[in-house]
């Protein structure tokens, strides 16, 4: 059960890391780019390649034994990442309709995903 709950909150502070980090590239998407706006699709896909590097840095720090716990690892955060958007962003903006037809987004969750499975493929785990 401490295993669930650690993965849980990793996958929390991941959440926040990426959304951090995320907002400084959408800014910068907006703000260098006057003359057209962003789409979401656009911004999750360039905040995709930030998912993934911090799920992998974060799968280094917590180091699976195996592949199958680094899959369960991805899934948890990817899951929880999910969860918090709809309790946080969600409910005051109503974007979820226009969240979940999205690719980018999709994109993005698996960045999540894949981050720990990355790790358990460079560190040969069995």
């Amino acid at each position: 059960m401490k295993k669930y709950l650690n993965d849980i909150f990793y996958g929390i502070v991941i959440y926040v890391v990426v959304a951090i980090l995320a907002m400084i590239i959408y800014t910068a998407l907006f703000l260098f780019d006057i003359t057209k706006s962003a789409t979401i699709n656009q911004a999750y896909l360039a905040g995709s390649v930030l998912s993934l590097i911090v799920s992998f840095a974060f799968a280094w720090k917590s180091k699976p034994r195996s592949k199958s716990e680094a899959g369960r690892k991805g899934l948890i955060w990817m899951a929880t990442s999910i969860l918090l958007l709809m309790i946080t962003i969600s409910p005051g903006f109503k974007i979820f309709d226009v969240l979940l037809p999205v690719f980018g987004f999709w994109i993005y969750m698996l960045g999540i995903l894949l981050g720990p499975l990355l790790y358990a493929l460079i560190k040969h785990l069995k």
